[in-house]
């Protein structure tokens, strides 16, 4: 039996252009939605036998404490083929034509049904991935838009996930204020400034700070500064190469994992210890600036954490010796970041401190 999981995430709609009536008495709809953090969670369980869906909330009722056992209800919630995750199959098997397996869908609700926030499309286009991924992707990112599109209205949300921003100012204002800058006059003029998602036809009005603000981003400000962002509590264990030595930590994660100054613990060589240095040196590691370089200096340790995570169960981060301020990190193989040559010496001191004293 095959099990693969999905995150099916709310999305909010940016733009929303009413388009022409169809014939079915339907208008079509060009929309430019965002997706957000509120999610469902969808397991696709493959090789039992026949179909079901399951799809519910989890209820606590109001006198609830931490060792209450969640109700399960469904809420009016479709359990069968009227469910967009049970179409969405069998659209999938359709456009592919593999011969169907048994499968089991289930799909734990957060999102608010009929809230505008695509829950139920949102489910459907997660089938539709979990499915391509247990197969070894038969379907392309446009085919799996395109089928999605099929199977709800807004379904086909399986794309990269990315979009156009449109900035712009008003010239005449923009050529005044040039002019009062370069003129150092005492009064500066305010800008009209406009914002335009994708090829939406409507344009916003936004503030002058808000422009700078947009217009200063670059693609590294956007991405993940930490080079370890996962919660340490999902690590199982850590081997770690040091001067050409193997060193393998175990994870202990923390019984009380809701207490306020929890702390799990490691273990080496029969040794337990506390977790906090080489924790703190792991998430310290901060991208001073991020680069496609290839590493060429001196290996100074390497990582491979082991996560309890089956869609990325390892996450291997090596540091190379660059020059006197800063190292080169390498994440799964791949140049990613240049890192401060300090916070590199921390975490090998961290993993130092405790094999020398084990």
């Amino acid at each position: 039996m095959k099990r693969i999981t999905e995150g099916a995430f709310a999305k909010l709609n940016l733009t929303l252009d009413v388009l022409d009536r169809r014939a079915d008495g339907y208008h079509d709809i060009k929309s430019i939605m965002q997706t957000v953090s509120l999610h469902d969670d969808v397991l696709v369980d493959l090789g039992g036998e026949g179909w079901q869906v399951h799809c519910y909330r989890e209820l606590l009722p109001p006198d609830a404490d931490e060792n209450t056992t969640p109700e399960l209800v469904t809420c009016g919630l479709p359990q069968d083929r009227d469910n967009l995750a049970w179409k969405a199959a069998e659209a999938f098997y359709a456009r592919t034509g593999l011969p169907r397996e048994g499968l089991e869908i289930f799909i734990s609700k957060r999102i608010p049904m009929q809230a505008g926030l695509g829950g139920g499309s949102a489910d459907a286009a997660a089938v539709l991935r979990a499915l391509n991924r247990a197969y070894d992707a038969p379907l392309s990112i446009p085919a799996l838009c395109e089928l999605g599109a099929q199977v709800g209205s807004d379904g086909n949300e399986t794309d990269a996930g990315t979009l156009v921003l449109h900035l712009s100012q008003n010239p005449e204002e923009l050529a005044a204020y040039n002019k009062a800058v370069e003129n150092d006059a005492d009064e500066i003029p305010d800008m009209t400034c406009y914002a335009r998602v994708g090829d939406s036809q409507i344009v916003y009005s936004i503030t002058q700070t808000e422009f700078d603000k947009l217009t200063a981003v670059s693609y590294d400000t956007l991405r993940h500064q930490k080079l370890f962002a996962a919660d340490f509590d999902t690590v199982t264990s850590v081997d770690v190469m040091l001067e050409g030595e193997t060193y393998t930590f175990t994870y202990t994660p923390p019984e009380d994992e809701d207490g306020e100054d929890a702390e799990g613990t490691l273990t080496y060589d029969g040794v337990e210890f506390d977790v906090y240095d080489l924790r703190t040196a792991l998430r310290s590691l901060t991208a001073v600036s991020f680069t496609d370089e290839a590493p060429a200096g001196q290996e100074e340790i390497s990582l491979v954490i082991h996560l309890d995570n089956e869609d990325f169960p390892t996450f291997t981060l090596t540091l190379y010796r660059y020059d006197g301020e800063n190292c080169l990190a390498a994440v799964d193989g791949e140049p990613a970041a240049f890192v401060s040559h300090a916070q590199t010496v921390d975490l090998v001191e961290a993993v130092r401190a405790r094999t020398l004293g084990a």
